[in-house]
């Protein structure tokens, strides 16, 4: 039984370190100044599942970097 909660702890570990990850590369990201627009990622997720898959968008907005200390 302890080597079951062991595994959950581990996965849910490793689970909520590459979701941090992935919320530093965003707020990164951000703070450059480059986004995907709403309509990028709108028609992207509308094609989801579709014949026509689009990949993910690219950033399309690209504006002054963020001055965070």
């Amino acid at each position: 039984m302890t080597e079951i909660a062991a595994t959950a702890i581990e996965t849910y570990l490793e689970s909520q370190a590459e979701k941090r990850l992935q919320l530093e590369q965003a707020i990164a990201s951000a703070d450059e100044g480059t986004f995907v627009s709403s309509k990028e990622m709108a028609d992207w997720i509308a094609s989801w599942g579709s014949e026509n898959e689009l990949p993910e968008p690219e950033p399309d907005i690209f504006s002054k970097p963020s001055r965070r200390a």
